[in-house]
């Protein structure tokens, strides 16, 4: 079976099962991939991230995936081409330039610092002078990544809790170079390891998650790493328990996202 055949066929068989959107509730008519594709080497995304979706919904996270794709498929440790980051790049520099602005702005001192402060004197100089950079995430390129990250709660709540969430979504961004062993810390109240493969190929050095759930409740809770550097805990909850957590100081911390009911 040819490639395009073959997504065809998963398409028709996610519909068949649930024709509803895991995110709105509206008829689906596509299919998402959550966390997108983009963001992966090759486009090989993880097996079982593939959601039934109406057009509006997919069709509305299309731009906030493209700066997700351009900050998040950045490996620190991959000596694999950059050719695909690169034409992504460009192609947002088009489409997004109020991305493309923020990302520029800052001298040479900043960046400077900036080095130092993440990884040391020493070793914040050598990456400088790989040419390696440091994107600084505005308001526009916060609000985009906070975006992917409330739409991938709500189709992790679909995928672990039969359903889809009509409460909210609260994202928190972990710095995972900047806080030693955040993800080991956070992960012993989300004891539940989600495989991250395709055909047999192992994905979890570009995406994992820890999870716990309780879909009688409506509540999820995750903590998801991607790449080496980063991280986030992202809280998904139904009525009552989403208005009683709303008041509570942890969930007063985080972004949150509405769920349509």
């Amino acid at each position: 079976m040819g490639e395009a055949k073959r997504k065809q066929r998963s398409r028709k068989l996610i519909l068949e099962e649930d024709p509803w959107c895991c995110y709105c509730g509206a008829p689906a008519t596509t299919t998402d991939h959550c966390p997108p594709r983009a963001i992966f080497d090759n486009r090989i995304w993880p097996e079982g991230h593939e959601f039934p979706c109406c057009a509006p919904c997919n069709e509305a996270g299309r731009r906030s995936e493209q700066v997700a794709a351009a900050i998040l498929s950045v490996s620190l440790v991959s000596d694999a081409p950059d050719e695909p980051w690169q034409r992504t790049v460009k192609s947002l520099k088009v489409n997004r330039p109020d991305i493309w602005d923020e990302w520029q702005e800052g001298s040479r001192n900043d960046q400077r610092r900036l080095f130092r402060e993440k990884f040391g004197l020493k070793l914040g100089d050598l990456l400088r002078q790989q040419q390696y950079g440091i994107i600084q995430l505005g308001p526009h390129s916060t609000k985009a990544l906070e975006d992917v990250l409330g739409r991938l709660g709500q189709a992790l709540f679909y995928k672990h809790a039969g359903r889809r969430c009509t409460g909210r979504v609260w994202v928190l961004r972990v710095d995972m170079l900047n806080i030693e062993g955040a993800l080991d810390k956070i992960q012993r109240s989300v004891p539940l390891l989600a495989a991250s493969t395709r055909s047999n190929v192992d994905l979890s050095d570009q995406f994992q998650y820890r999870y716990n759930v309780s879909p009688s409740d409506g509540i999820f809770a995750a903590v998801v790493k991607i790449r080496e550097q980063f991280g986030a805990m992202i809280v998904v909850m139904d009525e009552p328990h989403a208005t009683a957590f709303a008041d509570m100081p942890a969930g007063q911390r985080m972004k949150v996202r509405e769920c349509p009911p």
